[in-house]
């Protein structure tokens, strides 16, 4: 088993090594450097150091998102509003970068997969996406893996199986089991399930575009959304059936 191990390891490292050494443009290869290489699988919940939303990893320069990975120079600034809520009105707006952040990244023998931490425009909502990428640093396909929103009631969550595969748990309220009251809304019996979560299986084929395979039926599960952002290992998080 050791043995087996090694050799896999060793394989997956000559990869890294071979990949980076493919890339032709050089603009592409200092941008492929930054971000680092992970062990499969991964889970978004588990890498904290490497999935943390709220982290500052805007090591990316604007001109390399402008260039690889098709963001405008107005799309990476967003105006905040500065709100006095003792007066009820918007005392002005605040101008902040919202650059991409590395993640992590891995090759395959005919793509480069780069996931990133980006802002949504005009929102404080933050994606994480998956990037495939040829040789060339030209984009193949990309998706969302990861969402967190400011709001309580949906939360997105991943799991990248392999180089070929990964699985998205889409969470949100139950509202079957709330009800709304004055601009709020209650939890009706809390011993039914607050939260519904939707997993869907990806595949990516040997030249890098991204296929949805399945989506499994809806999950109920017994707390709100924002107990199942964060990994608890004894709790009826599905994401838990990948808990290597």
């Amino acid at each position: 088993m050791k043995k087996y191990i090694l050799i896999i390891m060793y394989a997956a490292i000559s990869l890294q090594c071979s990949g980076q050494s493919q890339i032709q443009d050089k603009d592409f290869a200092k941008l492929v450097e930054k971000f680092p290489a992970e062990k499969f699988p991964i889970n978004t919940k588990k890498a904290k150091k490497i999935f943390n939303v709220g982290s500052d990893k805007s090591n990316i320069t604007k001109e390399e998102a402008i260039k690889f990975l098709n963001r405008t120079e107005e799309s990476m600034y967003y105006f905040f509003e500065l709100y006095d809520y003792d007066e009820d009105i918007v005392k002005g707006y605040e101008k902040l970068e919202c650059i991409p952040g590395t993640v992590c990244k891995y090759y395959t023998k005919n793509f480069i997969a780069l996931a990133t931490i980006e802002g949504k425009i005009n929102t404080d909502t933050t994606l994480i996406y998956l990037y495939t990428f040829n040789y060339e640093g030209k984009i193949i396909d990309t998706s969302v893996i990861g969402e967190k929103f400011t709001r309580e009631d949906d939360w997105v969550g991943s799991i990248i199986e392999d180089a070929r595969h990964f699985k998205v748990f889409w969470y949100s309220t139950n509202f079957d089991n709330y009800v709304e009251r004055d601009g709020a809304y209650y939890v009706i019996d809390e011993n039914q399930p607050q939260t519904v979560v939707e997993i869907s299986d990806y595949q990516i084929d040997e030249y890098g575009k991204i296929n949805l395979v399945k989506t499994y039926p809806k999950q109920y599960l017994k707390d709100e959304v924002i107990y199942y952002r964060t990994y608890r290992k004894n709790s009826d998080d599905p994401m838990n059936e990948y808990d290597f």
